[in-house]
C-alpha cells in the first residue's frame, strides 16, 4: 500500500489490508486476524460470548466430519 494512502487511512507498513470492490470504487479495509469473530456481531443472542470462535469452528467440524461418517456407513 502506498505511503499516502498508509497515511490517509492510518496503517502501519505492517497492518494488513484488504480491497473490496464496490460499484464503481475500491474500499480499504483493515484484515482481521480472526475472521469467524466478526461474524458474532451477525449471530447475536446466538453465539455466546464465552465461546472463542476457534473453539466454535472446531466443534462444528468435528460435527460434520461425524455427520459424513456416518452417512458413508449407511452407504
Amino acid at each position: 500500500m502506498p505511503k499516502n494512502l498508509r497515511k490517509k487511512h492510518s496503517r502501519s507498513e505492517k497492518s494488513k489490508t484488504k480491497l473490496v470492490p464496490k460499484a464503481e470504487r475500491l474500499f480499504v479495509k483493515p484484515r482481521t486476524k480472526d475472521p469467524v469473530y466478526e461474524l458474532k456481531g451477525l449471530a447475536k443472542d446466538v453465539w455466546p460470548d464465552s465461546v472463542s470462535s476457534v473453539e466454535l469452528v472446531k466443534d462444528i467440524r468435528r460435527r460434520a466430519a461425524l455427520e459424513a461418517k456416518q452417512k458413508l456407513r449407511t452407504v
